[in-house]
């Protein structure tokens, strides 16, 4: 049906071709189901949560940054996040696993290590010569 330049569906659509949606705005008030590729030119707002896959069955998402190569992807079949590209945590970063690090680790403002903790291979730089800092070793006994 039409009314005031608008046309309501009620029930299913089916479209078989392409579908140029234009205009300030595209409201859909139910849920949408898009088989195969899709692209959106311009800004996309959602305000909710966004699922992608299911539990059991994801799939990869990329995010590209500005520098071409930068990107963030969650690689599904590895069920890994990778950053190609400068990462930064502004706030407290908790890791509930092992950390490995293939090359250099800066920490600035302190680094609190509960465990063991093992360097394998390579030299352990603690200070740099002639800074007049204290290095302090306890052992098990007081």
């Amino acid at each position: 049906s039409f009314a005031d330049d608008a046309l309501a569906v009620h029930g299913d659509l089916e479209i078989l071709g392409k579908l140029d949606l234009t205009g300030t705005a595209v409201n859909i008030a139910s849920p949408v189901s898009v088989t195969g590729a899709t692209s959106i030119v311009g800004a996309l707002s959602v305000d909710g949560t966004v699922t992608v896959g299911s539990d059991g069955d994801g799939f990869s998402l990329a995010v590209h940054g500005a520098t071409s190569g930068s990107f963030l992807q969650w690689d599904a079949s590895a069920d890994k996040v990778h950053v190609q590209g400068a990462a930064e945590v502004s706030g407290a970063l908790e890791v509930g696993g092992d950390v490995t690090a293939a090359g250099l680790v800066t920490a600035s403002g302190g680094a609190d290590v509960t465990g063991a903790t093992a360097v394998k291979g390579g030299d352990v730089t603690v200070f740099e010569s002639g800074d007049g800092r204290t290095l302090l070793i306890h052992g098990a006994t007081a």
